[in-house]
């Protein structure tokens, strides 16, 4: 008998997976931090035109501030209403009577004229702890214009006879020495008692006389550091 004849061996067909294609993973976005900017601080920038207004004067019971040129203005202008404004202050009848017109047209002339020295005009004399206003004070202008460091005053009458003119004159004195005046002059009536009397207490003494067109005769009084 020949021999079978056995079939071919069936080789299967390599089973080749399908590729799995999964969807992108798409990474989440990165969201970067907001760059908050450093703030920018301009440098003070202070024209050379725009004089700082004087700082008041502080006594132990007063403060002297200073009568802005606007006040002295309205009160050329008989407004009283305007002067208050200006000041910020309310400020009593006949606090500068039309008689002073005369020597606020000169304290005008003189802020206007050299600003840097308004610390040297005239100011509001206010009790520091009801900001009653009691009269006013100063000096007559810039030593560099006077010619010297003179100051004047004026106490209403309900506000005499309590030391008050002694400690807001003393007021200008110190602030005339830290200015680096030598010399503080005060020109006093022979009649005027109570200014007499202030001069005295601070230590100022007489050292002539001169005329006056307002006030006629007057005491020159000096005191010196």
């Amino acid at each position: 008998m020949p021999d079978p004849i056995e079939p071919d061996p069936v080789v299967p067909e390599p089973v080749v997976p399908e590729p799995v294609v999964s969807d992108p993973i798409e990474p989440d976005p990165v969201v970067p931090e907001p760059v908050v900017p450093e703030p920018v601080v301009p440098e003070s920038v202070v024209p050379e035109s725009v004089v700082p207004e004087p700082e008041s004067i502080f006594t132990e019971r007063l403060v002297l501030e200073l009568l802005r040129p606007e006040t002295l203005e309205a009160f050329l202008a008989r407004d009283h209403a305007a002067g208050e404004r200006a000041q910020g202050r309310t400020l009593p009848e006949g606090f500068l009577s039309p008689a002073e017109d005369a020597f606020l047209k000169i304290q005008l002339h003189r802020m206007a004229s050299r600003p840097e020295g308004q610390g040297w005009c005239a100011r509001v004399i206010i009790r520091a702890d009801d900001d009653a206003v009691m009269g006013h004070c100063g000096f007559h202008g810039p030593p560099e214009d006077v010619g010297r460091a003179e100051v004047g005053y004026t106490v209403f009458p309900d506000y005499r006879r309590q030391g008050y003119a002694v400690e807001a004159v003393a007021g200008l004195v110190e602030y005339a020495r830290s200015q680096g005046q030598p010399v503080v002059f005060a020109c006093v009536s022979p009649d005027n008692v109570a200014s007499l009397a202030v001069v005295a207490k601070l230590g100022f003494r007489q050292t002539g006389v001169q005329g006056d067109d307002v006030d006629g005769q007057e005491g020159v009084f000096e005191l010196s550091f």
